[in-house]
């Protein structure tokens, strides 16, 4: 069969591990928000697929511990032995049907590719609000890997984790790790961005190495970088924004908190940071959350809710 690039580059990645993000609407600012949570926390992470540089430039020049990948339907229907060790599917609407014979379920199988040669040690993030995502579930009954609903209007629970807004708060779960996040203090609005937000807090809080606190931060205090392209403005090194990327990244900013020392005090549970990069020295944890509005939950520390 021909291949992607996303399947032949895999084959060279070695150890790296892969976020993968795939739906109709909301895929590239999600994929962009799990990107910079990760990259907030230190950790060695790329940014490709359908956004930022190309995947197989980046394995063959770089090593990286982890990629965040934005993919499209034209991808995916390229994907055979590719697994992605945290799959994000965000939603399922009618789209590029000229390609999919004008079948609506030949598209939503190809975006189901996501979770394909996925086993128990892997995540699946999903919209459990979208009536195709749900029933596509009725019908995939042995789907063996662990499963992260969000939503705001269906009841959802899972043993691994889950995500649900209610009264203009979330709170996204994933064992015994949990964000609870005031979206009226986030800095992208809506609720497609709380969906967007639910699905970046419980893809990174499946990883073990993103501690929940990077979470948090992130959210409180990052803008999004993604911005709509405008058609009518002029080709950037030769090329427009197509129908399939439909968002822009610029280069991001430098990072401002690293390197990143950190302390937790047993009694209390604060944590203080101390980053020694653009004046940011001595942040207390606990303070930029309260005037934000987020609560911390982080077992490895033993903090409890703030208040």
């Amino acid at each position: 069969p021909i291949i992607s690039e996303m399947e032949f580059a895999a084959k060279y990645m070695g150890k790296a591990k892969t976020i993968c993000i795939t739906g109709s609407n909301g895929k590239t600012t999600t994929t962009s928000l799990i990107y910079k949570i990760m990259r907030d926390a230190g950790v060695n992470v790329a940014l490709g697929g359908n956004i930022g540089e190309s995947f197989a430039y980046q394995v063959a020049t770089a090593e990286y511990d982890w990629y965040v990948l934005e993919l499209s339907s034209f991808q995916l229907d390229g994907m055979y032995d590719f697994r992605a060790d945290v799959g994000v599917l965000m939603n399922i609407t009618p789209d590029h049907l000229d390609r999919y014979d004008y079948c609506f379920q030949n598209y939503v199988d190809s975006k189901m590719r996501i979770t394909q040669n996925q086993h128990s040690r892997n995540y699946f993030v999903y919209s459990a609000d979208d009536e195709v995502i749900a029933a596509e579930l009725e019908k995939r009954t042995d789907m063996r890997m662990r499963q992260l609903p969000f939503a705001a209007k269906a009841a959802v629970a899972s043993g691994a984790g889950d995500g649900f807004l209610v009264d203009g708060e979330f709170t996204a779960r994933v064992g015994e790790k949990a964000v609870t996040i005031d979206t009226a203090k986030m800095k992208i609005k809506g609720l497609h961005n709380a969906y967007n937000a639910m699905a970046a807090a419980l893809a990174t809080l499946a990883l073990i190495l993103v501690l929940v606190l990077w979470v948090v931060i992130t959210l409180s205090t990052g803008k999004t970088f993604i911005r709509r392209p405008d058609p009518t403005e002029p080709p950037t090194n030769g090329t427009r924004p197509t129908e399939e990327t439909r968002e822009t990244l610029p280069p991001p900013p430098e990072n401002p908190y690293e390197p990143i020392d950190f302390t937790a005090d047993e009694e209390t549970g604060e944590i203080t940071l101390t980053a020694r990069k653009q004046n940011c020295a001595n942040l207390t944890c606990f303070e930029s959350i309260d005037t934000c509005g987020f609560k911390l939950v982080n077992s490895v520390f033993d903090i409890g809710n703030s208040e």
